[in-house]
């Protein structure tokens, strides 16, 4: 489907024309009201081009009129769809906005032409809704890799993966791939590993290349997608590792914050005065806890487990000797 703003512009364009209960629009008149509504001249053959589209892409009951002269519709129909309320076209304009900032990721490609539609039918102008940004990523985020991996996910079909981790040598691994999950703008893979005979997360970013493999796909038993990060704070999961209850107590001002955004789906409130707020989650110990609890500065403190309570003295000791 032609995606560019003008190739909409001509479809409303024409799908006005067809739906002119006062005039029949010939070719001829067609691209005339085209020429005066673009300033632009467009071919007949061009023309035609279009007429294929609304056609074959959004299903134009068109048809050419022998005895008139003229194209129309041979059933009710319009680009303009279903009549919205003002707050239905307001949320749908939203959505489309957002969506649209996803177009041309492999993630949406198949999509696209839905967004497209959309686009056309509701005369969308990307232009009006610029006070509409979500967050994107600024680095590589892997999703270039999305496409094969999740035909391997529903395939169930072992792949060859060429990795290199942080700080280490390139590295083959076979996985039999489980679940794609995305955190803070990047992808992860996890799967088991037929070389650890394990579970492991991997990120996407960090994938050289992906490969066929001829060695049988392996099922986890034991594994489930929607638990498998029951306790993570982030992508941290380390096998057999148990959760640990934590207890942390939140100056007065952080309420609104844990309230409206909560550490952790297990969240509970254990006390609340008019000075602090006493908090329980249960996660498992990670880089991405650690970082998440000092973000709050002096507004938190951690009253247990001791363990974990020794281990930030231990990291805020590091820190203050840097200054």
């Amino acid at each position: 489907m032609a995606t560019n703003k003008n190739a909409f512009f001509r479809y409303r364009i024409i799908d006005e024309c067809l739906n002119n209960k006062f005039k029949k629009f010939s070719a001829q008149a067609i691209l005339e009201r085209i020429k005066e509504k673009t300033n632009h001249d467009l071919s007949l053959d061009m023309l035609h081009k279009d007429f294929a589209v609304l056609r074959n892409e959004f299903h134009a009951p068109m048809q050419y009129d022998r005895v008139n002269h003229c194209y129309k519709y041979s059933t009710k129909f319009s680009l303009s769809g279903i009549s919205l309320t003002e707050e239905e076209t307001k949320i749908l304009d939203n959505s489309i906005a957002a969506l649209s900032l996803f177009k041309g990721t492999p993630f949406l490609k198949e999509y696209e032409n839905i967004i497209d539609k959309l686009e056309v039918g509701r005369n969308y102008d990307a232009t009006r809704h610029h006070f509409i940004q979500i967050e994107l990523p600024n680095i590589d985020s892997g999703i270039r890799w999305f496409d094969p991996l999740y035909h391997s996910i529903s395939e169930k079909k072992s792949i060859i993966l060429t990795y290199q981790g942080f700080g280490k040598e390139v590295k083959d691994h076979t996985i039999s791939p489980y679940l794609l999950k995305e955190y803070r703008n990047r992808w992860y893979l996890v799967g088991y590993s037929q070389q650890s005979k394990n579970i492991k997360t991997f990120a996407l970013d960090r994938l050289k290349k992906i490969d066929e493999s001829i060695t049988p796909y392996i099922t986890d038993i034991h594994f489930s997608a929607s638990e498998y990060f029951q306790y993570s704070l982030g992508i941290t999961r380390v096998n057999e590792q148990a959760p640990i209850e934590l207890v942390l107590e939140f100056s007065a001002h952080n309420l609104p914050y844990l309230l409206s955004q909560p550490m952790h789906s297990s969240q509970k409130i254990l006390f609340q005065s008019q000075t602090s707020v006493t908090i329980s989650i249960k996660v498992y110990e990670s880089h991405e806890l650690d970082m998440s609890i000092l973000g709050y500065g002096a507004g938190v403190k951690v009253l247990g487990p001791e363990m974990y309570k020794n281990k930030l003295k231990s990291i805020i000791a590091a820190m203050k000797k840097l200054y």
